[in-house]
């Protein structure tokens, strides 16, 4: 971008904050017989305007102070842009950047609307086949695991005993490990039904890099330090390389597909409002 379109963007800006908006807000706070706190070039400060952006809680020495402060920075804008109104030759360029910019923010608002009025979410089955359609797009870049976490102190009790249960880990034994977690455990985290990145959990465990690849294929390891006591059971594994599982690529392609299905679906709402604008007369090309 030019150095001259970067000055024009600027004070799009200040077009776009002390136009018309300003002058219906005038007439505004005149039906409720506000009293202005500065008034600049027909522009109007009200306490109303200070009050909103005061943050909450504040002491009566900060509020002034926070006031003092907005109500210059407010005249020093205001002053800014009566100068720089003065001094731009290219205000033509500028309120066409302004209308252009406007456009675009009506119909992105609109389209945002008709997509969540009349494009649907992906069902399952939708993003089941998109995954077997395109299942080498999905490739693994790291670990990923089933299982749960815990860390306790040395002196925790029954450890063996907790051991034997996430050995076995029956609905019965996950209640109990649990219970015992709440009661016991420095961090607990069961992630048997989802999967995680094996990275973010081994940062959780002081362990040997060498060692990574035992603990990745290991059902149970158990990690001791000076104070802790560190139990990772592996349930389930996918390795790096390895075709993601639907149930971890499944958020991704919803994302994927709801683009594909909104961008398909403006598309055809702009073919159809052009057809229907040239059949009805409201469109004239002018041939040379």
């Amino acid at each position: 971008m030019t150095r001259r379109k970067q000055i024009l963007l600027s004070l799009f800006c200040f077009v776009l904050c002390f136009s018309g908006c300003e002058r219906i807000k005038k007439q505004a706070k005149l039906f409720t017989n506000e009293k202005p706190m500065v008034e600049i070039n027909e522009q109007v400060l009200y306490r109303s305007d200070i009050e909103k952006i005061t943050p909450a809680n504040s002491t009566p020495e900060d509020s002034i102070s926070y006031a003092e402060n907005y109500i210059k920075k407010w005249v020093t804008r205001n002053l800014m842009y009566e100068k720089a109104s003065k001094n731009i030759d290219d205000m033509d360029e500028i309120n066409q950047l302004v209308e252009d910019y406007r456009k675009s923010l009506v119909i992105h608002h609109y389209q945002q609307k008709l997509v969540e009025q009349r494009v649907k979410e992906p069902s399952e089955e939708e993003i089941k086949r998109y995954y077997d359609n395109n299942s080498e797009k999905f490739k693994l870049k790291k670990n990923l695991v089933k299982g749960l976490y815990i860390k306790l102190p040395k002196k925790a009790p029954k450890i063996e005993k907790l051991k034997s249960w996430i050995g076995n880990q029956t609905p019965e034994h996950l209640q109990e490990i649990e219970k015992y977690s709440y009661q016991n455990a420095v961090n607990y985290e069961y992630f048997g039904e989802n999967w995680v990145i094996f990275d973010d959990l081994m940062k959780k465990i002081p362990f040997d890099e060498k060692n990574v690849n035992t603990l990745l294929h290991k059902k149970l390891s158990t990690i001791e330090d000076d104070k802790f006591i560190y139990i990772l059971a592996i349930n389930e594994f996918k390795e790096v390389g390895s075709t993601e599982p639907l149930d971890f690529a499944g958020s991704k392609i919803k994302v994927i597909l709801m683009n594909i299905n909104k961008n398909k679906y403006i598309n055809e709402f702009e073919e159809e409002l052009y057809d229907k604008a040239l059949k009805k007369g409201e469109v004239k090309l002018i041939k040379e």
